[in-house]
C-alpha cells in the first residue's frame, strides 16, 4: 500500500527496491507499504514513496539505495542506554504496528491509537517495543516522555474557519518540523495553554493527528457550527494522512476534560460516519447541540 504512487509507478519503485536488495546481498519482502527483511526488522517504506512521487523518476534509484542503506544502518544501531533528554512517546496506530505490538502495556490516548516509547537519535527516531530495560521502565518513559515533548519547541499556528461568518468553527493546525508534532496530544492540556492560550473546556476538545507533524483542533463553544468544523477536521485527517510522512490515523478523535479519548469518526461502507456516542454524546449535550 503506497497511496502516494500510481499503480505503475509503485511496481517500478518496489522493483528498485529489490534490485538495491540484490546488489547488498540482502533478502526481503515489500508487502503492505513495507520492507520486511529476512532477519525479521521491517521498515515502513510510505515516506520514501512520498519523497519518490515528488521527485524525478530518474533520481528513484538513488532515492532507494539510500533508504536501505540507512534500514541497515537502523537495525545494526546496539541498544545503548539513551541520555532522558532523548526520550519520547510517539503516537501510532494499533493495526500498522503488525506483529511488531510492543511487549509492555502501551498507553492509548485514543481508540487504537498507542503511544510507543522512542528514542530520538541524531539522524532518525526509533521506537521501542521490546525490553525497556535501557530505559528503566515504561512509567519512567512516560515521565521523560511527557517531560521532553513539553520541551519542545512550541509548534507553529494557522486557524482555519469551517464558517467564514461563525468564529465558532475554528479549527486550529499545530505543525511541528521535529517528528513529535501530533504527539504533543499526549500533553494536550499544556499544548493548548502554551500554543493557544486556553484549556480542555467542559465539553472537550475535538482533534485529528493525521501525520507525526501535524495536531489539529477544534475547541466547540456551543456553535452549530460544530459540525462543519467536525467535518473540516476529518478532511483534514484523510487528506494529511495520505500525502505526508509519518502517517498515523485519519479520524477524528474528542478528549474530555478528565483526559479520557473516543473516536468520533470512522469508515463505514467507503463513506465516512460520525458516532454521537458515549462521552461524544455527553458533549454534544454540554454544548446544546442535542435535546
Amino acid at each position: 500500500m503506497l497511496p502516494a504512487l500510481s499503480e505503475g509507478q509503485a511496481r517500478e519503485f518496489t522493483r528498485l527496491v529489490y534490485q538495491t536488495l540484490a546488489e547488498r546481498g540482502r533478502e526481503g519482502v515489500v508487502s503492505d507499504g513495507a520492507l520486511h527483511f529476512n532477519d525479521g526488522s521491517s521498515h515502513g517504506l510510505h515516506n520514501l514513496s512520498i519523497a519518490a512521487a515528488e521527485a524525478d523518476p530518474r533520481i528513484w534509484p538513488t532515492l532507494v539505495r539510500e533508504h536501505v542503506q540507512a534500514m541497515e544502518q537502523i537495525d545494526a544501531e546496539t541498544d545503548d542506554i539513551p541520555a532522558d533528554d532523548t526520550v519520547f512517546l510517539r503516537l501510532r496506530m494499533r493495526e500498522d504496528l503488525g506483529d511488531e505490538e510492543p511487549a509492555y502495556q502501551a498507553l492509548e490516548p485514543f481508540p487504537g491509537v498507542l503511544a510507543l516509547v522512542a528514542v530520538d537519535r541524531p539522524t532518525h527516531v526509533k521506537e521501542l517495543s521490546g525490553d525497556l530495560s535501557q530505559v528503566g521502565s515504561y512509567e519512567r518513559a512516560v515521565e521523560l516522555g511527557r517531560r521532553n515533548l513539553a520541551a519542545l519547541p512550541l509548534p507553529a499556528v494557522e486557524r482555519l474557519l469551517a464558517d467564514d461568518e461563525d468564529e465558532g468553527s475554528a479549527v486550529h493546525l499545530l505543525m511541528s518540523d521535529d517528528f513529535f508534532g501530533a504527539s504533543r496530544a499526549i500533553i494536550l492540556e499544556d499544548i493548548l495553554d502554551r500554543a493557544l492560550g486556553t484549556s480542555i473546556p467542559e465539553a472537550g476538545v475535538f482533534l485529528v493527528v493525521p501525520n507525526r507533524h501535524l495536531l489539529a483542533v477544534h475547541i466547540p463553544t456551543g456553535s452549530p457550527s460544530t459540525v462543519g468544523a467536525l467535518s473540516l477536521l476529518s478532511n483534514i485527517g484523510f487528506g494529511e494522512c495520505k500525502s505526508a510522512p509519518g502517517p498515523i490515523s485519519p479520524f477524528v478523535y474528542h478528549v474530555s476534560r478528565d483526559g479520557s479519548g473516543a473516536q468520533v469518526s470512522s469508515i463505514q461502507d467507503g463513506k465516512v460516519v460520525f458516532s454521537v456516542i458515549g462521552q461524544v454524546e455527553d458533549a454534544f449535550r454540554t454544548l446544546g447541540l442535542l435535546e
